[in-house]
């Protein structure tokens, strides 16, 4: 079980490989559990790893489905998705009036998702 070392330097040697190891462990275990997920798992995995934080309780119902809300490589996509569920906001803009309407900072400004 244990290995007499004949100098340090033998020894210093081993524990380099050790160390290398224990490090490259947890990246092989994600990795494998990465390559073993289905591929429309990949995605949300992705983005639940990334998530700023939780969810506020109005948007808690559409968590389970992000690709709801959310299309992460296509702005154009996203800004469609956030007026689709929120057509007060939508209205605004078409109709210039009230604060996202009436601000053009704020109409020509991508959503925050």
């Amino acid at each position: 079980m244990f290995t007499r070392f004949t100098s340090i330097n033998a020894l210093k040697g081993h524990l380099a490989q050790l160390s290398l190891l224990s490090s490259l462990l947890p990246a092989a275990v994600l990795l494998a559990i990465a390559l073993l997920l289905p591929n429309s798992l990949h995605a949300s995995l992705l983005e639940t790893l990334m998530m700023p934080g939780d969810l506020i309780a109005g948007h808690a119902k559409y968590e389970a489905d992000c690709d709801t809300c959310h299309n992460s490589f296509n702005k154009e996509k996203q800004r469609e998705l956030c007026l689709e569920c929120h057509e007060d906001v939508a209205s605004d803009i078409t109709l210039a009036k009230g604060l996202h309407g009436l601000r053009k900072e704020i109409t020509e400004a991508e959503c925050k998702s």
